[in-house]
């Protein structure tokens, strides 16, 4: 993949619409679509709102302070053990536009703009608060709905989505889906195959519905309630959920279908994790030993399968 831009490329030459996917401009206190006259502004936090009036991603709180703290711990680490590597792969290169679609608290985006890529972070209107404290530049990061992006065609060489989907179609931004989460996710997919241009890359990962044990979530959120797996959860770290029906979790085959087979690339696990999770207090230590051993030698044959804790993709546009 050839270089397209560099890291002082401006946002606005990125941005579009929501809406209607038409232009913006700036129009003095705000920003406004050529075609539809949508207008949009910024949020209390100084960074640009661009999503529908009333889209919950202007009024879930979905993120913690504890979440803030383990998504910034965490992040370098990430990017400078995988991601840094994934873009410098056999399709990768150097000065790429990148998208980090649910960003968090911003991390892999300012790591890699420290590598010379053009990277912008998008998320929810909660994480705002969190980018004004780590002093994110507001023209990196925007807010919108990975549903909707404010993106034009084509404007990325690459996009990451990292612990994002299985959180897409949910009514509080956790776990309890909501009745159209099905379209949320296929709507999040074609989304993210309209902003990368064609012979682009996307890299996800989140947790394998298909696996049994999930160790980075919890079984209950603030309209869900398990009280078997929450008492399994509390002793252990782990929560044993269920791998068939509607579940927050997705699964291969969910990815393959949003995509197209033809697409998806399973990857290797080893290197992407860090493996804090399975210091949690309960977590027996021989299983954690496995676990570390079994996520850094699974045969490539089984990396869809139910065996494989974790979906972990690139998907080729």
């Amino acid at each position: 993949m050839s270089a397209s831009t560099d890291a002082d490329r401006t946002l606005s030459t990125l941005l579009a619409c929501p809406l209607d996917r038409s232009d913006l401009e700036s129009d003095g206190s705000g920003w406004r679509c050529r075609n539809g006259g949508h207008s949009f502004g910024r949020g209390d936090h100084g960074y640009l709102e661009l999503a529908r009036p009333g889209s919950p991603v202007l009024t879930i709180e979905s993120t913690s302070s504890e979440c803030a703290h383990i998504q910034e711990s965490g992040g370098e680490r990430v990017y400078r053990e995988y991601l840094a590597d994934w873009l410098r792969g056999p399709r990768g290169g150097t000065g790429l536009t990148v998208l980090d679609a649910g960003s968090g608290t911003g991390t892999a985006v300012a790591e890699a703009r420290r590598d010379g890529h053009c990277a912008v972070g998008l998320d929810m209107s909660a994480v705002a608060a969190y980018w004004r404290a780590a002093g994110r530049p507001a023209d990196q990061f925007v807010v919108g709905s990975v549903t909707e992006m404010p993106f034009a065609d084509d404007a990325f060489d690459v996009a990451w989505t990292l612990g994002v989907m299985e959180h897409v179609g949910t009514t509080t931004g956790h776990l309890t889906l909501a009745s159209d989460w099905r379209q949320q996710r296929a709507e999040f997919a074609r989304e993210l195959l309209r902003v990368v241009r064609p012979g682009g890359r996307i890299l996800m990962a989140c947790p394998n519905k298909s696996f049994p044990l999930d160790i980075q979530h919890g079984p209950t959120d603030e309209q869900t309630q398990a009280p078997l797996r929450a008492r399994i959860f509390d002793r252990f770290g782990v929560n044993v959920h269920q791998v068939w029906g509607s579940y927050h979790l997705p699964s291969y085959r969910d990815v393959d279908r949003w995509f197209g087979r033809e697409r998806v690339r399973p990857l290797p696990l080893a290197s992407y994790f860090g493996f804090s999770a399975l210091e949690r207090p309960g977590v027996p230590q021989p299983a954690a030993r496995a676990a570390r051993w079994w996520v850094e030698s699974m045969p490539p044959a089984l990396r869809r399968t139910g065996l494989n804790p974790y979906v972990l993709v690139e998907i080729v546009v």
